[in-house]
């Protein structure tokens, strides 16, 4: 199963794909100051983008899980290239550090910036207040647990079991564990952002564990390359359900400003 040989130079594309993730997070939550039903620390008096939000709420229904893909594939080449030591050492400068520095100023940072919006008064207690919410650190956060609490053998033991399922079987496998989550997420979505977080990360582990998996199994890439589910008109079909989803219905508009 260790096929140093896969993506054993620089993959441009993986970057580019990478890169463009990245973008369309900020352009994902910069719309959502935009009105028609965004939920955001400030929304704008301008009309209603409906088209604008209806590509960036689609956009948004893969982005995550594809950085949690990209994620799990890069940890398992690191691991077998350079062993587990460097990838601890290497998660807790990349990772776990970004996320103690960003936790000491992002909520204080983000309550002065709500206050300021809403016209309330600075308290210290709503400024302590702010650091019991993680606020956009969650995503370090499921990161650090994939990378630290759970052992690099169960990835290599999901991964062949992965590796025994035919293509089309394992597809529908991921779906169904990644969306078993999501719906115990919807249960627990009242006991607060900490719970909350639980099936967040063993959803996402799931694609962090598929990426594990497609680096450890990549000589089955060409077999699966060949399948109907990854054609192009196929996964365009399959994504029209998602995109009329992320449609907005309303046609009411604000008053533009």
């Amino acid at each position: 199963m260790e096929n140093k040989a896969f993506l054993s130079s620089r993959n441009i594309g993986l970057d580019f794909l990478r890169a463009l993730l990245i973008l369309e997070g900020v352009l994902y939550h910069a719309a959502r100051s935009l009105p028609g039903g965004n939920n955001w620390y400030y929304i704008s008096g301008k009309n209603e983008a409906d088209a604008f939000t209806a590509l960036i709420e689609f956009m948004h229904t893969f982005r995550m899980e594809a950085f949690f893909f990209l994620s799990g594939m890069f940890s398992a080449m690191v691991i077998l290239r350079k062993g587990s030591d460097f990838f601890y050492s290497n998660r807790k400068k990349r990772v776990v550090v970004p996320l103690i520095s960003a936790f000491l100023f992002i909520p204080g940072l983000m309550y002065l910036i709500n206050a300021q919006i809403d016209g309330e008064a600075l308290t210290t207690h709503n400024a302590l207040g702010a650091y019991t919410s993680l606020h956009h650190l969650w995503f370090l956060v499921s990161l650090t647990a994939m990378s630290f609490l759970i052992p690099g053998s169960l990835y290599q033991r999901a991964a062949m079991m992965m590796r025994r399922l035919p293509f089309p079987l394992l597809v529908a496998a991921l779906i169904v564990a990644a969306n078993a989550f999501f719906v115990v997420k919807f249960f627990v979505k009242d006991f607060g952002e900490w719970v909350n977080l639980i099936p967040v990360t063993a959803r996402f582990m799931v694609f962090y564990a598929a990426g594990y998996a497609l680096y450890l199994n990549s000589d089955q890439i060409p077999q699966q390359a060949r399948s109907i589910l990854v054609n192009t008109k196929v996964v365009a079909a399959l994504g029209l359900p998602a995109g009329w989803c992320s449609m907005p219905f309303s046609t009411t508009t604000s008053p533009a400003a």
